[in-house]
């Protein structure tokens, strides 16, 4: 694993996870309203949410684990071969279909949250892992 942590471009790792954050605020700011009547959530909820995740914890929590996926994504590629946008994208469609949708689908079985909640975070997740696929697959 060590040689492959030396076949990672760590600048395209940065770009990934951070290309990932601010998708994600664009994404929520977007359907943030929709998601938070999926949920049932009230604007009090919302407000009470954010008072227990001050904003260093809740947006550094999200930087620091989009740079672990794209670190553990980069690492596959390593590991694959894969070196162009084609492959990048097959990819993270891939990854998408056998494991993010998978793990959505069941935990969504498992609650009691409509299915608009999870739709709007599972196609979050198929566009940032499409576009963490593009970005590490052309960035080798």
């Amino acid at each position: 694993m060590l040689e492959a942590l030396q076949n990672i471009n760590w600048l395209a790792v940065l770009v990934a996870a951070l290309a990932t954050f601010f998708l994600g605020g664009v994404w929520y700011t977007l359907l943030g309203k929709v998601w938070q009547a999926a949920h049932g959530y009230t604007d009090a909820d919302v407000t009470n949410m954010k008072a227990l995740r001050p904003p260093p914890v809740f947006f550094g929590g999200m930087i620091v684990s989009y740079a672990i996926m794209a670190v553990a994504v980069a690492l596959l590629f390593s590991w694959l071969g894969v070196g162009c946008v084609v492959t990048g994208l097959q990819t993270g469609f891939l990854l998408w279909l056998g494991v993010a949708l998978p793990i959505g689908v069941t935990s969504w079985l498992a609650s009691s949250k409509k299915f608009t909640a999870t739709a709007i975070d599972l196609a979050y997740q198929l566009a940032f892992l499409l576009m963490t696929g593009a970005i590490l697959g052309a960035w080798r």
